[in-house]
Order: structure tokens, then C-alpha cells, then sequence
């Protein structure tokens, strides 16, 4: 076997004008200013969530109306207990969804006029039970959705 090695490199001298620039030192201190920026985000990352600046949720959110989680707010800001559902699906077509038995009663008694306030106490489930499980539902495509 034979090896093949590269050619060497041939030696390369520097232009005057390479030689001639030289490197200016800024008008502030490198390693303070690191050691200032590592301070300032320190800082920032160990403040309290509480600490940080948010934004108000929008005017037309409702928040924590009574039998309502505040987890249900955020997911369901669009699905209140005032909202209507309607199917968008036929009622055969509904055997072919696996569907579990509470969301089952509460889609039997969809009729297009109750709102969901209504259908929960008829049904006997809690609100926010019904609007999640009618926020889903919207989702998926089997109901829509008026205010």
C-alpha cells in the first residue's frame, strides 16, 4: 500500500497592510461590562413570578364567576355559561364517536336553543365540567358555538 500525504502548506507572509492595522481597545472595560450583563440577568431570572410585569386579560373574559375553577377560566375564556351549543353532526352520527357517558346526556339534550348553564343543571353535571367538556367537543368538531 502506498500513502499519499498532502502537499505541505506554503508559507504565507503577512501584507503590510495586515501588519499595519492594530486592534483598538473600546471606550468602556470588557470584563466589567460582562460582569454587569451576568448581574443584570441573574437578577431578572431569580425575581418571583409575582414580581413580573403582565398583561391584563381582555375586557371581554369572564373571570371567576361562581362554580368556576380559575383553571377552567383560562383554558374556556371563548365557552361560558351563557354560550349555546348546537350539533354539527347528526344524532346517528354520533354512535360513531366513542363518547363518554356524561358528555353522552349532555349532547342528548342539545337542542340548539338552552345554553349551557341550562343543559348542566338538567343534566346534573358541574358547569365547569360542561363547558370543558362542551370547549372539547367544539374542538373536535361535533358541536359549534354561540354567544
Amino acid at each position: 500500500m502506498s500513502e499519499q500525504r498532502g502537499k505541505p502548506l506554503a508559507h504565507v507572509a503577512p501584507s503590510d497592510e495586515a501588519q499595519s492595522i492594530s486592534t483598538v481597545r473600546p471606550p468602556f472595560d470588557p470584563l466589567q461590562y460582562a460582569r454587569d450583563s451576568e448581574r443584570k440577568v441573574r437578577i431578572a431570572e431569580t425575581d418571583p413570578p409575582s414580581a413580573r410585569p403582565t398583561a391584563p386579560p381582555p375586557p371581554d373574559v369572564q373571570q371567576y364567576q361562581a362554580r368556576l375553577t380559575s383553571g377552567t377560566m383560562h383554558s374556556l375564556a371563548n365557552v361560558g355559561p351563557d354560550t349555546v351549543p348546537s350539533l354539527a353532526v347528526t344524532a346517528e352520527d354520533l354512535e360513531w364517536f366513542d363518547l363518554p357517558e356524561q358528555t353522552a346526556l349532555l349532547l342528548v339534550l342539545v337542542d340548539g336553543t338552552a345554553n349551557i348553564g341550562v343543559l348542566s343543571e338538567r343534566a346534573e353535571v358541574a358547569l365547569d365540567t360542561a363547558m370543558a367538556t362542551f370547549h372539547e367537543l367544539a374542538r373536535d368538531g361535533i358541536v359549534t358555538l354561540r354567544r
